[in-house]
């Protein structure tokens, strides 16, 4: 996996598409059968996985655009030199809070916009996109440890809206790009979880990324959902998502 972030379709799928279509991530719950996938062990989070409606990471807030990437450059390295990867295990030293800035195309129609932190997309063929950005108490604990203990809690309350739901943790981190000129990128933990939708009654998959920064009080979450059919061909508008900060 290269170190620059994501300038091909490649990087995405090299993370997550390859075991969406059973290889690369080893039981991997989209790729297809009756696998069921251990929990993790519980951590305490310093706040609870966030969901739309939870404090917003003022007053910075997301950006969202169709067809062209809103936000600022400034801050596009966030610390690192031009053309690097932050991966979980390095802590994020941003100066001010962190925001999305999403680049779609026509075909994502906007649900909602810079509404208390969350922006949302939705796709023809049943796909959303959602972005949050929160407030996250200020700690010292790691990156790493505190994102860790958000994926255990997003999939705990995952579990009980949906208790058939099956997880998997993704054994690599997702890369999203970091600030505009797209050399830079910035590593989240990645949940996978495949569920059935109650309103449909079809099988359906989510990749939750998360990426929590104690140290800069944040806490950035994208959501794809789709159903399980269309997720492969709707990973690549993970490239679209921007990490904007100074």
């Amino acid at each position: 996996m290269t170190a620059r972030g994501l300038t091909t379709r490649t990087t995405i799928a090299g993370v997550l598409g390859a075991g969406l279509v059973a290889s690369a991530l080893s039981g991997c719950v989209f790729a297809g059968g009756n696998t069921t996938v251990t929990a993790p062990a519980e951590v305490s989070p310093t706040t609870s996985a966030a969901t739309p409606g939870t404090t917003p990471t003022t007053p910075a807030t997301a950006k969202a655009t169709t067809g062209s990437t809103a936000g600022s450059t400034a801050g596009s390295t966030a610390g690192s030199a031009a053309g690097t990867r932050l991966p979980l295990a390095t802590d994020a030293r941003f100066t001010a809070l962190p925001t999305f800035g999403v680049t779609v195309d026509p075909a994502w129609q906007v649900v909602i916009f810079d509404k208390d932190g969350v922006n949302q997309f939705k796709h023809a063929n049943g796909c959303q996109l959602t972005t949050m950005q929160n407030r996250l108490s200020a700690g010292t604990a790691s990156d790493q440890a505190e994102t860790d203990a958000q994926i255990a809690a997003a999939q705990k309350e995952f579990t009980g809206r949906a208790p058939e739901a099956q997880f998997k943790v993704s054994a690599d981190p997702l890369p999203l790009t970091l600030g505009i000129a797209g050399k830079d990128s910035i590593d989240f933990a990645a949940l996978l979880v495949r569920y059935t939708n109650k309103d449909t009654k079809t099988e359906w998959g989510s990749v939750i990324a998360i990426r929590a920064m104690p140290k800069v009080g944040s806490r950035m979450i994208v959501n794809l959902s789709c159903p399980t059919t269309a997720m492969n061909a709707a990973l690549p508008v993970l490239e679209k998502v921007h990490v904007l900060g100074s």
